[in-house]
């Protein structure tokens, strides 16, 4: 599993409006992922569909859901989730916004 542009903390300035954050699920066997199994979570709180743009690849055995957030704004701020098959995996990030860009 993988979170792209990475894991760790991605410091935000206060230029930039857009971010998008994706998962990948990868099994190593040939068993099928089911992207409805992704969730993104943000400070614990599940993200509803309206932010999420599903993407499945051509392998079946890999899944990747992106998350696009439009309009950045200061409580976005937080730690942002991906969890596979309710827990089964899961990876996060650190984003941090701030108006001054610091």
């Amino acid at each position: 599993m993988k979170i792209l542009p990475k894991d760790g903390v991605i410091v935000l300035d206060r230029i930039q409006r857009s971010i998008n954050l994706s998962c990948t699920v990868r099994e190593l066997s040939m068993h099928t992922i089911d992207p409805l199994r992704i969730k993104w979570y943000h400070n614990d709180h599940e993200i509803t569909n309206f932010r999420l743009n599903k993407k499945i690849s051509s392998h079946q055995n890999q899944a990747t859901l992106v998350l696009h957030i439009h309009h950045l704004l200061l409580n976005d701020s937080g730690l942002f989730k991906c969890i596979y098959d309710n827990g089964k995996a899961s990876k996060d990030v650190q984003i941090l916004y701030t108006s001054s860009g610091k």
